[in-house]
């Protein structure tokens, strides 16, 4: 996206990550979603040369406050930030 009046420009992504919560194939499908979402914000700040904002419903529930989903903690530990709270 570019601001046209300032040609400032910021890259945009938006996801929504697999749903389920039966077992740990879906724990495996969200991890690989994640892996995916920063892959592609990587590639847009090299490429592009912008801040990122990625955002969408991650379906990490209540495990990602507490720090317990997997996919959310690579997340933070791959520096995204976490605007809810």
């Amino acid at each position: 996206m570019e601001e046209i009046s300032t040609g400032k420009r910021v890259g945009v992504a938006s996801t929504h990550f697999w749903f389920k919560h039966t077992g740990e194939v879906d724990i495996r499908q969200r991890e690989e979603n994640a892996a995916t979402l920063t892959k592609v914000c990587e590639e847009m700040i090299r490429k592009y040369q912008v801040p990122v904002i990625a955002a969408g419903d991650l379906n990490h529930g209540i495990y990602s406050r507490s720090g317990e989903a997997v996919p959310y903690k690579n997340m933070l530990e791959n520096g995204f930030q976490d605007v809810r709270f």
